[in-house]
């Protein structure tokens, strides 16, 4: 496994115990209840990042160093403008919201109910914070940030929170190897990716992205309840 994976695993492990509160699931029933479900993109537009590694990290060459700092510097300004204004961030949190839905309709069999039709049991809020598409050497991935509540619909407390911060693989893109020179070409091949892909391709890989991570977030939820019975 790549060391980058592995420290973003080791951080992610960390922000979830820091942010997660899954206390309160003890005291409710989701069986047959109804539930309002409410994506929130806090952030507007997508963002990209491109890094290269320096093919020879510890020689006393400073201009390799600085060629795949500005790479990296100038690949990142050309990859944001190009998948700025392609996917809609609200659309991306619909997706997240859509995960969610679907797996408690499948397993506790709930009833979605419209903001405005009425009363419902509880609330499911996903907030996204941040997405960003980024390439280094460890291939192409979807950087999201997002936050998602359960509350009791008629006092909005909070009985399950958890915070996602993950770099999800994007869809149909290799990973990279682990020797620094062979890094350092499959970087540059990933930034190539990522600034060749049409605005169709990066749409459907976003979106197609975001299942993955929908899915990961239900499953959580799906756990803790669990864990609690």
């Amino acid at each position: 496994m790549h060391l980058r994976t592995i420290a973003i695993s080791l951080m992610s492990v960390a922000l979830l115990s820091a942010c997660s509160s899954t206390g309160r699931l003890k005291e409710y029933s989701f069986h047959q209840k109804r539930v309002v479900f409410r994506p929130i993109a806090e952030t507007q537009t997508m963002t990209a990042s491109v890094f290269v590694n320096d093919p020879s990290p510890g020689s006393k060459n400073a201009w390799s160093a600085l060629g795949s700092f500005f790479l990296s510097l100038a690949g990142s300004a050309a990859a944001s403008d190009n998948v700025k204004q392609t996917v809609s961030t609200q659309g991306v949190a619909q997706i997240l919201s859509e995960n969610m839905r679907s797996s408690m309709e499948n397993r506790y069999a709930i009833a979605t109910v419209g903001e405005a039709e009425g009363e419902a049991d509880f609330i499911v809020e996903t907030r996204l914070e941040h997405v960003e598409l980024s390439s280094d050497p460890g291939g192409v991935f979807l950087h999201l940030k997002v936050k998602q509540h359960l509350l009791d619909w008629r006092d909005l407390s909070v009985i399950y929170k958890q915070c996602f911060d993950e770099h999800v693989a994007l869809r149909f893109h290799p990973v990279g190897g682990v020797h620094p020179a062979v890094d350092a070409v499959v970087g540059v091949v990933s930034a190539v990716q990522l600034l060749s892909m049409d605005e169709a391709e990066v749409q459907d890989a976003v979106l197609a992205t975001a299942q993955d991570a929908g899915r990961m977030l239900s499953d959580d939820f799906v756990r803790a309840v669990a864990r609690t019975r």
